[in-house]
C-alpha cells in the first residue's frame, strides 16, 4: 500500500502544484508578527519555518484536509508564525500572514501575475473544442484577454448604469422570497440566492429577465443555474485527481463534468445569440454593448466564450457574499436598525434607489465591507513570483508560490480590534480620516491586476439588495446558530440559512 501512494506522490505534487489550496477559516487567535528588519542580508530558504510529515510530505494531509483548510492552514499559523513552508509532494509553498510581507508579495506580484493552473479545466476545454478559462491563463495570454474585459466591467460609468436594473431585480426578488416562505414565514435562503443573482446579471447583460422566479421546474435559468453547481461540484470532486486517471477511474465524474460544462456553454451561446438577435435601441444593454462593440475580439468564439464566463463566475460569489451579509445582519438586530435609520433617510418614498445614492450611505457601504472582511468568498490570494524576493528576513526563490490567508487575516485581533466580532464601525473613517486597520490585509476580491474581473458589479449588487431588503424589512434567523462554512472552490454556507422577513411600520410597497 505505501508503495502506490509513493508512486502516486510526483503525480500528486504535480497537481497541488499547479492548484494551490484556496482558503481557510479560522477561530479567533492572536498570530504572531514578530518581522525581522529587512535591512540585513536575507537567510537560506531552508531556514523558514517548516511544518513537516512523516509519510508523503503533506500531500495527503492537503487533500484530506482541503474541506476544513481554512482551519488546518490557521492551526500551522498558530504554531509556526507569521511565516512557515509547507512541503506537499516534491513542492514547497511558503504562507504568510502578516500586513508587511502581504505588501511584499503584492508589490513583486508583476504586470502578468501568475497563480496555480488547474488541469482539470483545461483538459476538459480540449475535449469539448473549447478556448482555455481565463482562469488558466497566464501572462501576455491572460492580459491581452483580460485588458478586453477590463475597459467594461471596471468602468464606473457601466456600474453606475446598472443601478436601476439591478434595483429593479431586487425588489421582485424580494417579494419571490415573501411568497416563498413556509407557514411559520421563514425562506431557506441557501436555495434562492443564485436565483437573484442569475437574473441580475441577465437584465443587466441582456436586458431581459431569465425566467429564474417562478415555480417552474424546467425553465432554461434552473438548467443552467443546476449545470453551474453540477460544475463546480465535479471540480471539486476531481481537482486532486490527475485528468488521465480521471477518465478511467472517475469516469462517473468525468462525464457529468463535461456534461455540466456543455450545458453552461450551450445555454450561455443561446443567450448571447439571443440578444443579438433581438437587440433594439430600445431594449439593448449599454453594458453588453459596450463589451463586445467596444473591443477588438480575436474570433465570436472569445467574445462568447468570455461572456459566459462572467455569468457562470458571478452566480456563485455574488450569491454567497450576499447570504453571508444576510446572516450577519439577521443576528445583529441593533445593526439592522442602525442601517435602517441610514435608509430611511437617503432612499426616497417611492423606492427609487438614484444612481450616487452609495456616496451617501457609509454605513450600509461599511456593513457590506464587513460582511466580505469575514467571510470573503475567495478565501486565500495565491501569487507564483516571478523575482527573488525577500520576506521576513529569508530568501524566496524565483518561481516559488506563496498563499496569503485571507480569511486569517480577517480574523487576526494582532490586526483588528475584537476580530471575531461583526462591527461595521470600523470601516468608518475617525476624527483624523484613518482607518483601524493597516493595509493589504483587506481584498476579499483579490487585488492587483487579477483581481476578480466582476468585484464592481458585486459588491454594487449586494449593496442594493441589502439596501432594498432592510430600507423596508426586518430579518430574523429561524434558529441562531453559529454559522459553518466549508472550502469548496469558494468559501460556502454548510448550514442552513432560514429567515423571516418583517415588514418596518413605514413600509413601503417596492
Amino acid at each position: 500500500m505505501l508503495s502506490i501512494f509513493h508512486r502516486m506522490e510526483p503525480v500528486l505534487s504535480h497537481t497541488l502544484k499547479r492548484l494551490l489550496p484556496v482558503g481557510w477559516r479560522v477561530s479567533r487567535t492572536v498570530v504572531s508578527t514578530n518581522i525581522v528588519n529587512e535591512n540585513t542580508a536575507p537567510r537560506p530558504f531552508h531556514e523558514i519555518p517548516e511544518e513537516r510529515q512523516i509519510l508523503f510530505g503533506n500531500t495527503i494531509n492537503a487533500i484530506w484536509n482541503y474541506h476544513r483548510c481554512h482551519e488546518y492552514w490557521l492551526d500551522l499559523h498558530r504554531k509556526h508564525g507569521p511565516i512557515f513552508r509547507q512541503r506537499i509532494g516534491k513542492e514547497h509553498f511558503v504562507c504568510v500572514a502578516d500586513p508587511q510581507l502581504v505588501a511584499e508579495v503584492v508589490r513583486n506580484e508583476g504586470k502578468c501575475p501568475s497563480r496555480g493552473v488547474l488541469p482539470l479545466w483545461d483538459e476538459a476545454r480540449k475535449d469539448m473544442n473549447e478556448l482555455q478559462t481565463i482562469a488558466n491563463r497566464q501572462g501576455e495570454y491572460w492580459q491581452c484577454l483580460r485588458r478586453k474585459m477590463n475597459r467594461t466591467m471596471l468602468n464606473s460609468v457601466m456600474v453606475n448604469m446598472s443601478v436601476p436594473d439591478v434595483s429593479k431585480v431586487s425588489k421582485d426578488f424580494i417579494q419571490y422570497l415573501l411568497s416563498k416562505g413556509a407557514k411559520d414565514g421563514y425562506v431557506h435562503l441557501n436555495n434562492e440566492m443564485s436565483k437573484w443573482s442569475l437574473e441580475t446579471f441577465g437584465q443587466v447583460f441582456y436586458g431581459r429577465r431569465l425566467g429564474s422566479f417562478t415555480d417552474d421546474r424546467i425553465t432554461e435559468s434552473k438548467q443552467f443555474i443546476d449545470a453551474v453547481m453540477g460544475f463546480f461540484e465535479t471540480t471539486e470532486e476531481l481537482m486532486f485527481v490527475p485528468p488521465k486517471v480521471a477518465r478511467i477511474f472517475w469516469k462517473k465524474s468525468w462525464k457529468r463534468h463535461l456534461d455540466t460544462s456543455a450545458t453552461i456553454f450551450t445555454l450561455g451561446r443561446k443567450y448571447v445569440k439571443d440578444y443579438m438577435k433581438n437587440r433594439t435601441e430600445e431594449n439593448k444593454s449599454e453594458v453588453l454593448d459596450d463589451l463586445i462593440f467596444n473591443n477588438e475580439w480575436e474570433s465570436e468564439k472569445e467574445m462568447t466564450t468570455a461572456i459566459i464566463e462572467l455569468m457562470g463566475g458571478g452566480i456563485d460569489t455574488i450569491s454567497n457574499s450576499s447570504l453571508f451579509a444576510i446572516y450577519l445582519l439577521s443576528t445583529h438586530p441593533e445593526i439592522q436598525d442602525k442601517l435602517y435609520d441610514e435608509l430611511k433617510r437617503i432612499l426616497p418614498e417611492d423606492g427609487k434607489i438614484p444612481y450616487t445614492f452609495l456616496s451617501e450611505a457609509p454605513y450600509l457601504k461599511a456593513v457590506c465591507k464587513e460582511a466580505q472582511r469575514l467571510y470573503p468568498v475567495g478565501t486565500s490570494y495565491t501569487r507564483q513570483m516571478p523575482v527573488d524576493i525577500s520576506l521576513n528576513g529569508h530568501h524566496i526563490p524565483k518561481g516559488t508560490y506563496v498563499i496569503v490567508p485571507l480569511y486569517a487575516l480577517a480574523r487576526m485581533d494582532s490586526i483588528y480590534l475584537d476580530a471575531e466580532r461583526f462591527a461595521p464601525e470600523r470601516w468608518i473613517r475617525n476624527i483624523s480620516g484613518k482607518m483601524e486597520h493597516p493595509p493589504f490585509v483587506y481584498f476579499p476580491f483579490g487585488v492587483g491586476p487579477r483581481m476578480c474581473i466582476g468585484r464592481r458589479f458585486a459588491e454594487l449588487d449586494v449593496n442594493i439588495l441589502v439596501a432594498l431588503l432592510y430600507r423596508n424589512y426586518k430579518t430574523e434567523l429561524l434558529q441562531e446558530t453559529p454559522l459553518q462554512v466549508k472550502t469548496r472552490l469558494i468559501l460556502r454556507a454548510s448550514t442552513a440559512v432560514k429567515v423571516r422577513m418583517i415588514p418596518r411600520k413605514s413600509y413601503q410597497r417596492m
